[in-house]
């Protein structure tokens, strides 16, 4: 038996073709059901592809920057500031940072308190700028005026020479008038 289509001159249908076309027969519901298998092959795929990367909701994506915990607050910080959040930590103490004699830019027209590191070049330290430059993500101006300085080779910080040389002969000063 001959199958007649709608329109003269027109071929029949393609078995490969997915689609349905209006010039085509009705077909039987069995020729629909390789659309289902694959709508249905799309959800397996996703799931594997979930299953390996270990993530377990569709929500999450492997892109995203992990959160932590900060071991010293109650914060959750994300991996890119991470090491910038310890270090704001460890110049807010006070053996490892001190108050800068001469304050950068940024703390000097925001009236904050400038907090440098003693030794710029300690382990696990290793930075020029200030806590407050640190803290917020901001540019800080000692970053620009001491690019050219090694930074694991300072034992003192360039903002703390001046008060160096000051708090030494200050304090000479004062163990002579007290006597």
């Amino acid at each position: 038996m001959e199958t007649v289509y709608s329109c003269p001159g027109s071929l029949p249908p393609s078995p490969n073709r997915r689609s349905r076309s209006l010039l085509t027969p009705e077909t039987s519901p069995q020729a629909a059901s390789p659309v289902r298998s694959t709508a249905r092959t799309r959800v397996r795929r996703r799931a594997r592809r979930q299953a390996r990367s270990g993530s377990t909701s569709p929500e999450r994506s492997p892109r995203r920057s992990k959160i932590k915990p900060c071991p010293m607050c109650p914060k959750m910080v994300s991996s890119n500031a991470f090491a910038d959040h310890i270090k704001v930590h460890m110049l807010l103490n006070d053996e490892h940072g001190i108050v800068a004699t001469r304050p950068c830019d940024s703390c000097r027209t925001k009236k904050r308190e400038c907090r440098v590191a003693r030794v710029p070049g300690m382990q696990g330290l290793k930075t020029l700028r200030c806590r407050c430059c640190l803290q917020y993500h901001e540019s800080c101006s000692y970053m620009q005026e001491f690019r050219s300085v090694n930074t694991s080779t300072m034992l003192v910080h360039p903002a703390m020479d001046q008060a160096n040389t000051s708090e030494t002969s200050g304090s000479e000063s004062s163990d002579v008038s007290e006597v």
